[in-house]
C-alpha cells in the first residue's frame, strides 16, 4: 500500500506561482528540498510555514498565489494546488508606506513647502524628494471673489 501523499513527510519541494491579476503576469519559483521533512509539524511544535522573498508585489495590486507540492499528489483534483488571491494596499497605507517601492514612489516625502511673496513676485521653496527626477509646481493665482484669475505650471 503506498503512503498517503497528503502529508508535507512525502513532500519534496514546493512550486509556487504568483499571477498579478490585472494584466496576466506570472512568475514561478520551484524549490526542492535537501532534506525530507520528518514531521507533520516544526521543531516548535506549528504548522510549517515557507516564506518567499523573491518577488516584489507593487501597491495597489492584486494576486493570485497558489502552492503546489513536489511532486504533484492528485494532477486531476480540484484542490491539488491551494491557491489564495489578496490585495496589496496603497502605499499610503502604514503596513506598507515604509518598503523600498512606497519610499521609491515618494510615500514618506515631506515637501516642506514655503513661500516668500512680494509685490509681482512669488518664491517657491521646497524639499526634493530623494527619488524624484522631475517635479511638476503649479501657482494659482485667485480674485478677491475666490475666481482662479491665472495658473502658471513648471516642469523641473
Amino acid at each position: 500500500m503506498l503512503p498517503p501523499l497528503v502529508s508535507i513527510k512525502y513532500s519534496q519541494g514546493v512550486a509556487i506561482s504568483v499571477k498579478k491579476l490585472s494584466n496576466g503576469e506570472e512568475r514561478c519559483v520551484q524549490y526542492r528540498f535537501n532534506n525530507q521533512i520528518s514531521s507533520q509539524v516544526n521543531p516548535r511544535g506549528e504548522k510549517w510555514t515557507f516564506l518567499l522573498e523573491r518577488i516584489e508585489a507593487e501597491p495597489e495590486q492584486s494576486y493570485r498565489v497558489s502552492a503546489c507540492s513536489l511532486p504533484r499528489a492528485n494532477i486531476n483534483e480540484d484542490n491539488d494546488c491551494p491557491a489564495c488571491t489578496f490585495s496589496v494596499p496603497g502605499c499610503k497605507d502604514d503596513i506598507i508606506k515604509y518598503t523600498e517601492i512606497c519610499k521609491r514612489r515618494g510615500s514618506l516625502w515631506n515637501p516642506n513647502i514655503t513661500y516668500i511673496r512680494s509685490e509681482m513676485r512669488t518664491t517657491i521653496f521646497f524639499q526634493a524628494g530623494k527619488y524624484a527626477d522631475k517635479y511638476n509646481v503649479c501657482l494659482r493665482s485667485h480674485g478677491s471673489d475666490e475666481k482662479l484669475c491665472d495658473q502658471l505650471c513648471i516642469l523641473k
